[in-house]
């Protein structure tokens, strides 16, 4: 009998490569694609080009996707517009008691609506790396309108580092050149929630 339990248990890359296979699935990662890219918005041609996907794993894959937007529709929910700081904490209320820093990048279109959401990193507690080019990826692949960058302090304390502000700084200037607004920069603590845009540092 087939074990179906466990695959809560594992890692994106691994849980990737069983529905893929491995060689596909460090060409998704390598290239910045998270689950919900991969099982919904990659298309058909760019699976071609991969290696390691034959026909069946193809027919596989398309089943998948097919399966994935159906359930999605009988089950999607209102639009979430992100109008203020405060929704956009709300949005990741989750973030208030975790004991390690997390990067999130919330994706807006034009009308401020969610596009989606992904994590950008999971670092120590008192240091999270982000990189440019890694947080406008995704954002860049979906047409998002804007972006807003969210990361917690598990110390308790929203006030921004002046690494905080540096990131935040890298990210305005980056969004600017690519064509996507940095609509805000927000630390969720238990605390409360510190807005550059609300304490008015996200100028340009």
């Amino acid at each position: 009998m087939c074990e179906l339990t466990g695959y809560n248990m594992l890692e994106d890359k691994d849980l990737i490569s069983r529905i893929v296979s491995e060689t596909a699935a460090d060409h998704f990662l390598s290239n910045s694609y998270d689950l919900e890219e991969i099982l919904l918005d990659v298309e058909e041609e760019e699976l071609l080009e991969i290696p390691g996907l034959g026909p069946k794993k193809l027919e596989q894959i398309a089943a998948i996707k097919e399966s994935l937007k159906r359930v999605l529709v009988k089950k999607r929910k209102e639009v979430v517009t992100i109008g203020s700081p405060n929704a956009a904490v709300a949005y990741n209320r989750d973030m208030e008691n975790m004991k390690v820093e997390e990067v999130r990048c919330l994706m807006l279109n034009t009308k401020n609506r969610v596009l989606g959401q992904r994590v950008i990193s999971t670092g120590t507690i008192s240091k999270s790396l982000v990189n440019p080019r890694e947080f406008y990826s995704v954002p860049i692949r979906k047409m998002a309108a804007g972006c807003i960058f969210i990361h917690n302090h598990p110390s308790g304390v929203a006030d921004p580092s002046e690494e905080d502000r540096d990131v935040t700084r890298k990210l305005r200037e980056a969004g600017s050149t690519l064509g996507v607004e940095l609509v805000d920069s927000i630390i969720v603590a238990r605390g409360g929630y510190y807005s550059f845009k609300e304490e008015g540092e996200l100028l340009w």
